[in-house]
């Protein structure tokens, strides 16, 4: 969610010797000029494994900050996927956006995305910065060390062939026969080839694998009434 560069600018002018801004969209030529800013003009899914490559060379990054216009839920589960990339103790900095019409959907959101980011980050709290608007709030956090096991595993199978297919699948599902689904397509990946936790709808917050690709699509066949294709 770097675009169009405002935190991508504090954390250079402030600084920090290299940022890497992650977004499909463009920068401002002011910010794209600044010596410390590398600009990945993608998303981040796709940036995750050259990230992940080049870790292996130049160590674990010590800030991770996400702007991105997206709900709670989805803000955590980039994290999530981002972990083998940070430090024990790197910073985290997030911002939830309330993409909600009440309040009491935005309240359990950032509680359910809270009570989540608390397993793999210490001293996470949700403040409210000068610049957050009404709609949003920043949350904070550190990642804790114990965090650093497994996440690798957990990220490499999120990007594995057999999840991009399944990616791919869901999608086309979704989009055809239940649009407003859409969102969940990450956290069905995650809990068919172990990605990191997740919440799911009446399930609360999960790890592991609980289905395999069958029991998944009769699921998802007997609440929507449409056969998934499992050869898009």
């Amino acid at each position: 969610g770097a675009s169009p560069g405002g935190w991508t600018s504090y954390l250079a002018e402030a600084g920090i010797g290299s940022v890497v801004a992650i977004d499909p969209g463009a920068l401002e030529p002011r910010v794209l000029a600044l010596p410390a800013v590398e600009h990945l003009r993608t998303r981040f899914e796709e940036a995750l494994p050259r990230l992940l490559e080049r870790s292996r060379t130049s160590g674990p990054y010590d800030l991770y900050c996400c702007d991105m216009n997206a709900p709670p839920a989805v803000a955590t589960d980039l994290l999530l996927q981002a972990l083998p990339l940070l430090r024990a103790g790197a910073v985290v900095v997030l911002t939830f956006k309330n993409t909600f019409k009440k309040p009491a959907p935005w309240h359990e959101a950032c509680e359910a995305a809270l009570a989540r980011l608390r397993g793999p980050l210490d001293g996470v709290r949700s403040v409210q910065l000068f610049a957050n608007t009404v709609r949003e709030c920043t949350v904070l956090g550190e990642v804790r060390a114990a965090a650093e096991a497994g996440a690798a595993e957990r990220c490499r199978a999120m990007q594995s062939g057999r999840a991009m297919l399944l990616r791919r699948i869901l999608a086309d599902y979704f989009a055809e026969h239940a649009p407003d689904g859409s969102h969940k397509v990450e956290n069905l990946v995650a809990r068919v080839v172990g990605g990191p936790p997740t919440a799911l709808d009446g399930v609360g917050v999960v790890g592991g694998v609980l289905w395999d690709e069958a029991e998944l699509f009769s699921r998802l066949e007997a609440k929507y009434g449409a056969k998934v294709d499992p050869d898009p």
